[in-house]
């Protein structure tokens, strides 16, 4: 475990009562709750982590795919963490590798505060919200260290069938706007080339995705380890 960087213009990272691990010598997995994220690809994921080739984020409700082998959780509103914990928890997803930017969740349910800014593009010391936990959920990888980061789940659209997630809308107490339209426009203008003046490499294995930034792969082309 890598303590977290100190700026250098001498102030004190401002994620200051956190251990941040070290994945600069791996890369990374986000996987997010988009419509297009499949039990399969999901499945590539959990292999290429047990064999340790691979760190892995799960954002949102992912988690109910990756309950207790994935290395991180987050998602950022108190509102998520007052629906959705107490099921986490007896899914098996461990306490300690929950992280948030809500201060309050974070003192009131013991979980990892991770401070965030409120503006669009990439966080270099503490997470810039761009209005999305979906890219939250990259930016962390980035701070962990990791370089090169893998998406499954990021679809900036509904789904076919009108689909907010891939486990549908989330209940009715912390449902939000939808504003794919904006959260694009701060990805691919703001976030993803600062992304890569960093030397980060995304690569997007979403099945279905509106975002035009990253090149396009899958998660088997990508993770799959063939005889």
């Amino acid at each position: 475990m890598a303590t977290a960087p100190v700026p250098r213009d001498g102030r004190r990272s401002a994620v200051i009562d956190y251990t941040r691990p070290d994945w600069a010598q791996c890369p990374a997995v986000v996987i997010a709750p988009g419509p297009s994220l499949t039990q399969s690809d999901v499945d590539v994921v959990r292999e290429a982590r047990a064999a340790d080739r691979v760190r892995v984020v799960s954002v949102s409700n992912a988690w109910k795919f990756t309950a207790g082998w994935a290395d991180a959780y987050f998602a950022a509103d108190r509102r998520y963490w007052r629906a959705y914990l107490g099921a986490m928890l007896k899914a098996g997803v461990p306490r300690e590798r929950i992280a948030t930017c809500c201060n309050v969740s974070a003192k009131v349910d013991r979980l990892t505060f991770m401070r965030a800014e409120n503006r669009p593009g990439l966080g270099t010391y503490q997470l810039a919200t761009g209005g999305n936990s979906g890219w939250m959920g990259i930016n962390l990888a980035f701070l962990y260290g990791s370089r090169r980061i893998y998406v499954l789940g990021l679809d900036m659209q509904r789904g076919p069938k009108g689909e907010s997630h891939v486990d549908g809308d989330h209940v009715k107490t912390c449902n939000v706007t939808l504003n794919f339209g904006e959260w694009l426009h701060r990805i691919e203008k703001y976030a993803a080339p600062q992304l890569k003046q960093h030397g980060a490499t995304v690569i997007n294995c979403s099945r279905a995705t509106a975002l035009k930034c990253w090149p396009r792969s899958t998660i088997d082309a990508e993770l799959l380890v063939t005889a």
